[in-house]
């Protein structure tokens, strides 16, 4: 071989290294740069991100922009929102209480007194005996168990144990209620109903998970990591949401991601790239991928879904630096 093209050739291969390394370092701050820019883009004049709901994905939204580091701007007229939604009586549920109080936090606002109300109480008087707060399902019990932390920086014991004893014997949980053993199978659900639509889902036990393990405090009955192990789709390598609906989203894996790095448990190899192949160069997420093998369109709620699961922070996300700016998006509207 010639020297010039010797020479082409080691420059090449020194470029490549290069890049490799720098995709390594830098290809999650710029993925989470346009992931922000994609999610600002879609903000409404009155400020609310309407994706799955729109006061609990404009709740989930400003977690992410400070997940993120981008955002004030879209923070701030967010929690404008969300204050003239208390205010008109509009955030009830205690899941949806629960979202709001820990948008507040994230964005160093006081969810004692937000919007005319005091939205911890509202969720704190609710507590039974029990440690179940109301009627929530196992779901929203989860959510508010991260939003009493975030408020606190303490654990709810009595929540705790509702919970753990909720677990199913796969080692997930289901979205409506506690485990019951005399009517319910191995993943939940009551056998032959096909009404019960409900079985242990990634979600839910990944917020159990996110809610539980940082206190260092929970005893599983079953591993939930062996239960995401079991779920884990074989063919992109991240997670859906349930038994039967293994293909890989958007949401549901950075759930499970944020289940991990929650519980400093090391992440499946393959994982982090899973959720990274559902996004378009443009900076937006796809929900998941079609029976063809493609990603689906560019999808507001997984996109915002998304960013704690770049940014490998679980719930619930506190204040941090001052927010940057986002870029202007490429994505089509």
């Amino acid at each position: 071989m010639g020297t010039r093209a010797s020479r082409r050739l080691a420059v090449a291969t020194l470029l490549l290294v290069c890049l490799s390394a720098g995709a390594a370092g830098a290809a999650t701050p710029l993925r989470t740069e346009k992931a922000a820019a994609f999610v600002a883009s879609r903000q409404l004049d009155n400020g609310s991100f309407p994706a799955f709901s729109s006061i609990g994905s404009t709740a989930d939204a400003v977690a992410a922009f400070v997940a993120a580091g981008e955002g004030q701007t879209q923070v701030d007229d967010a929690i404008g929102y969300l204050r003239r939604q208390t205010r008109a009586g509009n955030v009830t549920g205690i899941g949806t209480i629960a979202k709001v109080v820990m948008a507040a936090v994230a964005a160093g606002k006081d969810p004692n007194a937000f919007g005319s109300h005091d939205l911890v109480t509202e969720i704190t008087h609710t507590q039974l005996p029990s440690g179940r707060f109301g009627d929530a399902t196992v779901f929203d019990q989860a959510l508010a168990t991260l939003a009493m932390t975030a408020v606190t920086g303490g654990y709810n014991l009595s929540s705790f144990s509702w919970l753990l004893h909720g677990q199913c014997p796969d080692g997930g949980w289901q979205y409506d209620r506690p485990y019951h053993a005399a009517t319910e199978g191995q993943h939940c659900g009551t056998p032959g109903d096909p009404t019960d639509y409900f079985r242990s889902d990634t979600n839910t036990t990944s917020l159990v998970v996110q809610a539980i393990a940082p206190s260092g405090k929970g005893t599983w009955e079953v591993d939930p990591f062996a239960y995401f192990d079991a779920t884990r789709d074989a063919s992109h390598g991240g997670w859906g949401y349930t038994w039967g609906y293994e293909t890989t989203d958007a949401n549901s894996t950075a759930l499970v991601i944020q289940a991990y790095v929650s519980a400093s448990t090391v992440l499946p190899t393959g994982a982090a790239a899973a959720l990274r192949e559902l996004q378009y160069v443009c900076g937006a997420f796809a929900y998941s991928w079609t029976t063809a093998g493609k990603r689906t369109g560019r999808d507001l709620g997984a996109t915002i879904g998304a960013i704690q699961g770049l940014t490998r922070t679980p719930s619930p996300v506190l204040p941090g630096d001052p927010l940057g700016g986002v870029p202007a998006t490429t994505c089509p509207a």
